[in-house]
């Protein structure tokens, strides 16, 4: 059998050009696994964006690994990862956040805070005169932030000309002065000096076992329990009948910061 030169070169030809491509596909398919399998070691600081503080106790986790360390009190970390993998960050209050390693050994993060949504409550309450205590139906948590905005007038002597007062009240001194006999039985529920700030027909408020003045006006957070809003009138144990009422606007700003 008889074969021609041309073809023969033809075919030695198609074979060396044939293994030359195998080759350079073998190189670059090494290249490329060798570059995935590739471990590196990074090296970082966590901070806060907010004030730019470092975030010490904050994770670092190697994504699709089992692989994570916590940052020092500087904020610092040093983990090994795949060089083209990723890195997720994390901490208490803050946004998670995922970085792309791209061969870098040098990663800083800084994370955002997590907004928390304040929820805000708001009712109208309306006590007359007579009645010493009403329930506002509201329930506090310790991180609550509740403001009250009193108006109207409580009178508790009918047949005196100073006998009627705002929710901030008058200090006990000026009573005294103007009902002195009344004054043996007068026991309000807030107690304290003659001259304080716990005027008679005053607005006062309580959650639990808590009584504390409000006035017309005052803003209190770190109380938990059902929350009451009273007149501190000593007249309640007297014989005088009330008259009047006041009116609050009660707002509270649930998971306050």
């Amino acid at each position: 059998m008889k074969i021609q030169l041309s073809n023969l070169k033809t075919f030695v030809f198609q074979v060396k050009s044939s293994l030359k491509h195998a080759f350079l596909f073998i190189l670059i398919a090494g290249f490329y696994f060798n570059t995935q399998a590739q471990v590196i070691e990074i090296t970082g600081r966590v901070s806060s964006k907010t004030d730019g503080k470092p975030l010490p106790r904050a994770q670092v986790l190697v994504k699709g690994a089992n692989v994570s360390v916590t940052t020092d009190a500087r904020g610092d970390y040093t983990i090994r990862a795949n060089a083209r993998g990723a890195l997720v960050f994390s901490s208490g209050g803050m946004k998670t956040k995922e970085e792309p390693v791209k061969n870098r050994k040098l990663i800083h993060v800084a994370l955002e805070p997590v907004t928390i949504e304040q929820k805000i409550d708001q009712v109208v309450v309306v006590i007359p005169g007579n009645v010493p205590w009403k329930n506002t139906g509201m329930v506090l948590q310790a991180n609550d932030k509740v403001e009250f905005k009193a108006t109207g007038k409580v009178c508790f002597s009918g047949d005196e000309p100073d006998a009627c007062v705002d929710p901030e009240g008058y200090p006990r001194n000026y009573y005294y002065q103007d009902f002195p006999v009344d004054f043996g039985y007068c026991e309000d529920p807030v107690g304290g000096d003659w001259d304080g700030p716990e005027g008679h027909a005053g607005l006062i408020a309580k959650v639990g076992s808590d009584i504390f003045f409000v006035g017309d006006g005052k803003t209190v957070s770190g109380k938990k329990g059902a929350l009451s809003i009273g007149i501190n009138d000593c007249t309640f144990t007297g014989d005088y009948p009330n008259s009047g009422q006041f009116s609050v606007v009660i707002k509270v700003a649930r998971g306050a910061p």
